[in-house]
């Protein structure tokens, strides 16, 4: 057992907790530039090391959050559900506005998504998210069907149609003009190209 030299407080070190704080506080209050030098060099010599450890640090910080954050979720479904349709009750309308920019700034997304809910009900299979852009890169803009450029209105078409069993899936879609996706409707796609002057 000791006694603190500074306030008399009985413990086993030099100074209590307490004392050692305003200690540290005074000694940087009175050596702040010789301290922010020191740091400087610090950090110039060890940048790798120090990067890596902010990194993992990131990473496990993250982690313990995901994990917190799920077990909360886990715990309370239901005080999680009622709250969540509190707030979409008094903010519907900026809601509203975000998920409308949000689609406006993210059509092929929202096609691919839409694509997917209908063909669950049709069929199996999952187009990717990023198939429209994809395509558009391998046609080169232009419609598979006519060669004519896409232009905006494009539609995202099965091939084979999904009333006909066709897969929701990448290799059995295409882009093609408006005009030229109506036209084929579901038609199968040989019959189709048939009737457009294409030996098949």
């Amino acid at each position: 057992m000791k006694t603190c030299v500074k306030c008399g407080y009985v413990f086993y070190k030099r100074n209590c907790n307490a004392c050692q704080k305003i200690i540290r506080k005074n000694y940087y209050e009175n050596n702040k530039e010789k301290i922010a030098a020191l740091s400087k060099i610090y950090r110039e010599k060890n940048k790798e090391n120090l990067k890596k450890a902010w990194e993992k640090r990131r990473i496990r910080d993250e982690e313990k959050i995901l994990k917190r954050w799920k077990d909360y979720k886990a715990k309370n479904v239901e005080k999680i559900k009622k709250q969540s349709a509190i707030y979409r009750q008094k903010n519907k309308v900026r809601i509203n506005k975000n998920i409308s920019e949000w689609k406006k700034q993210n059509r092929e997304t929202v096609r691919v998504y839409f694509h997917n809910r209908y063909s669950s009900i049709k069929t199996s299979g999952k187009l990717s998210v990023d198939i429209i852009e994809k395509l558009f890169n391998l046609q080169k803009g232009k419609c598979a069907c006519c060669k004519k450029p896409l232009g905006d209105d494009y539609h995202l078409d099965h091939i084979m149609p999904l009333s006909a069993g066709g897969p929701n899936i990448d290799s059995n879609v295409q882009l093609l003009r408006a005009r030229c996706n109506l036209e084929k409707s579901n038609k199968h796609p040989i019959i189709f190209m048939q009737e457009r002057g294409f030996l098949l």
